[in-house]
């Protein structure tokens, strides 16, 4: 799958080559041809490029209509480590549009997935993306990163075997002392929040993480 080779002569050029490719990812066998391409690795480096912020969202754009509900896709994605990458670039952007495109890759990516949410507690994303939502005073943004909350951790939207993630939330709160500051912090905002604009949203992800952290997640 060439098409994947993106052009290198000009921004302009890179953008309308990613817009292509992000209209016919959604097809199932065409997204994971995207994903396992050897070339992959030129998109997920346009999500932290120093370039214009349309061309961070177009590349985002790619991965998460990619991954979006493709079993296939996300099985391939666990050898691109992307997961912290998107962690890496929803931390550093400065851009609202693009930074709801990485978001949204990044809901793709973790998605009823049992590898992408270990790697997703692995590289702290609980602790990164409340860091981002109290900083941000956009509702967009914040209804996003809630919408990502709900999926790492609504139980009804984790694995059908849970088992291993269980394993590895409990290793984690032997080795990171600071995990349980991170998650009292987020359930202690998310009951703030439920009662305000975004209160469903929040209800949910309270409700996921008083399950998978009982003792860290104390609801009134």
């Amino acid at each position: 799958m060439k098409m994947v080779s993106l052009p290198t002569s000009s921004d302009a050029d890179i953008k309308e080559a990613l817009k292509g490719l992000k209209d016919i990812a959604g097809d199932l066998e065409i997204g994971l041809a995207v994903i396992s391409n050897k070339n992959i690795d030129s998109v997920v480096k346009l999500l932290g490029a120093p370039r214009k912020p349309a061309i961070r969202l177009e590349a985002a754009r790619v991965l998460g209509v990619s991954l979006q509900n493709n079993l296939a896709a996300l099985k391939e994605a666990h050898k691109l480590d992307l997961v912290s990458k998107l962690l890496l670039a929803i931390e550093q952007e400065d851009d609202l549009k693009a930074l709801d495109r990485q978001l949204f890759a990044l809901s793709a990516s973790v998605r009823a997935d049992q590898l992408e949410l270990e790697a997703f507690y692995r590289s702290r994303g609980d602790r990164v993306l409340l860091d981002v939502f109290s900083k941000s005073k956009e509702e967009s943004v914040r209804r996003r990163i809630l919408s990502v909350i709900v999926d790492v951790a609504d139980p009804a939207l984790q694995p059908e075997s849970s088992e291993g993630l269980d394993q590895e939330v409990s290793l984690l709160k032997k080795l990171d002392p600071s995990l349980k500051e991170s998650i009292s912090s987020w359930c202690e905002l998310l009951e703030k929040e439920s009662i305000g604009a975004l209160g469903e949203l929040a209800s949910e992800a309270l409700a996921g993480l008083a399950k998978l952290f009982p003792g860290y997640c104390h609801t009134s």
